[in-house]
């Protein structure tokens, strides 16, 4: 999934659930939160002269600047499996903690939404 699409999915769920916060705002920090965490740990994964490579590319000022460098970095697979994985988690966090408070029908709606994605699988128990 691309930040769009995670963006668009997240949506759905928070209208499901009826959130009633900035939308936006949250989107954009759950996607901030899961690509910060996923880079953390994929500079861990790295030799030690490549470790103070990136780390010294990530002080760059410049946000523009700081894309285009480290670019190749994230475009590896070790990188998106990372951030798959950090996203998952990251989504069946927020969902277990949110699940005590949804209604039934939210939660049939959000099992129905969810079904939409993998028709074999149910993602929320009642």
């Amino acid at each position: 999934m691309d930040n769009t699409s995670i963006k668009i999915f997240l949506d759905q769920v928070l209208t499901i659930i009826n959130y009633q916060k900035d939308k936006d705002f949250f989107t954009n920090n759950f996607i901030s939160f899961s690509i910060q965490k996923s880079l953390e740990e994929y500079i861990e994964l790295l030799p030690e002269e490549r470790k103070n490579e990136i780390q010294s590319l990530l002080n760059e000022n410049d946000p523009n600047e700081l894309q285009e460098k480290i670019k190749p970095y994230i475009q590896t697979e070790e990188y998106k499996n990372l951030l798959q994985e950090n996203t998952k988690k990251l989504f069946l966090d927020y969902l277990g903690a949110i699940m005590p408070t949804v209604s039934e029908e939210q939660k049939s709606k959000l099992e129905a939404y969810f079904l939409s994605f993998k028709p074999d699988q149910p993602m929320v128990s009642s």
